[in-house]
């Protein structure tokens, strides 16, 4: 089995205004980087252990797993 152990987001909204905001700056695609980053330190750590880790990014968050099935 795969069981998911940490989830690292981006900015998630729904205000068109916000919306708007954030597609015409960086800040949403930072947070996006810094979640990326989070997730990768994290496998890795995981992976020193001993622990078969894998991450996983798309455009809204990054997942990291334990396991296979």
């Amino acid at each position: 089995y795969t069981v998911q152990v940490a989830t690292f987001g981006g900015e998630v909204t729904v205000d068109p205004n916000k919306v708007e905001k954030l597609s015409n700056s960086r800040d949403a695609s930072d947070k996006l980087v810094v979640a990326a980053d989070k997730a990768h330190r994290l496998t890795l750590a995981l992976r020193r252990r001993g622990v078969e880790a894998y991450e996983f990014h798309d455009r809204f968050a990054s997942i990291v797993t334990v396991g296979s099935f």
